[in-house]
């Protein structure tokens, strides 16, 4: 599917939004948004979808003497930051900030059901997927070196996008669930009946498939979003975020879906695994159930006092030292 920016003016947008900047009290001074890098804000029709994203991309053109005199720099890399079931893309400013402040142009798309994207369609999990490789291939199509970065489910969704699209010079992820097995399903969800009544084909679930939204809270464990209670309240309050609902066919898309390449057969590009070490949602193991069979090149860094939404000052330095590591080394591997 082709994305296309689009010359639609939507009224939603993050300028009025009253809760992210009560969001960056609870960041680290040296990531908060400010007036000098805050993103610009596009939209792209892909379909049925029209999808908010912040961009983090270099305003003033830089001499080098490479370049000729008054042409942009071209950008490290490109980062496209993916969040998962209680996110948004204005939520991984804390990521974006950095990145962009290192060289890198930052793409944070708003996934259908959360922030500002409009939809048209009852939107799955296949859709996502789909989003984020047109949004790929839109703004992704030079020599320029990309790179897919998920955050909790997002990681998954990194991966499965990494798959579809050829060039990816590399995949980042908290964590790297396989929602699709029942067991790992279970222990993330906030009511396991949920996801046990979702395995049987002919149940009322399936048959409200699409009819009823439900609060995304009730299949997942939202209050383990963060490790400061005040941070995971403030977060689950937010309908455009953890606070979101969700039609029933969206959660069970989730469930249904199983990897398009099995990680035992991947070798498409190398992944880094950045997972926290005090997640109180999504356990390190769980991850490794599918770290563990990736065929590709891999690493792995365990970030300290971590939480699931990884804010610590110390884990968050470990997250952004790891994947700037990583980029460049893989960066200079693509190039030659």
């Amino acid at each position: 599917m082709i994305a296309r920016k689009s010359t639609e003016h939507p009224p939603g947008g993050y300028r009025r939004d009253p809760l992210w900047p009560r969001i960056q009290e609870y960041l680290p001074e040296c990531v908060r948004l400010e007036c000098d890098n805050l993103p610009t804000e596009e939209f792209v029709r892909v379909g049925e979808f029209l999808i908010h994203m912040d961009i983090y991309r270099a305003q003033t053109p830089c001499k080098q003497a490479s370049s000729p005199e008054g042409q942009a720099q071209a950008p490290r890399g490109r980062i496209f930051l993916l969040h998962g079931v209680g996110g948004n893309g204005r939520l991984l400013s804390f990521l974006a900030v950095p990145f962009f402040r290192a060289g890198y142009e930052v793409i944070c798309p708003d996934m259908p059901l959360y922030g500002y994207t409009e939809y048209s369609a009852v939107p799955t999990y296949d859709s996502w997927i789909v989003c984020i490789a047109a949004v790929i291939d839109r703004y992704g199509a030079d020599d320029v070196p990309t790179f897919l970065f998920g955050l909790s489910a997002g990681g998954m969704l990194a991966y499965e996008t990494g798959c579809r699209c050829s060039g990816v010079a590399g995949v980042l992820a908290s964590c790297l669930l396989d929602l699709g097995d029942p067991t790992i399903s279970c222990e993330v969800a906030s009511s396991p009946g949920f996801v046990k009544l979702s395995l049987k084909r002919e149940t009322f679930l399936r048959r409200l498939a699409g009819n009823i939204r439900i609060p995304m809270r009730w299949v997942c464990n939202m209050k383990a979003i963060a490790n400061d209670a005040s941070l995971a309240e403030l977060l689950m309050a937010d309908p455009k975020s953890a606070g979101a609902k969700v039609p029933v066919s969206f959660a069970l898309s989730l469930l249904d879906h199983h990897a398009q390449i099995e990680p035992e057969d991947f070798t498409g590009c190398p992944v880094l695994l950045v997972h926290p070490g005090d997640d109180r949602w999504t356990d390190l193991r769980l991850s490794r159930n599918f770290y563990d069979r990736l065929a590709c090149a891999k690493e792995l860094v365990v970030l300290d006092g971590g939480g699931h939404f990884p804010v610590e000052q110390t884990a968050l330095g470990q997250m952004i030292d790891a994947s700037l590591k990583f980029m460049e080394e893989h960066s200079r591997c693509q190039k030659e």
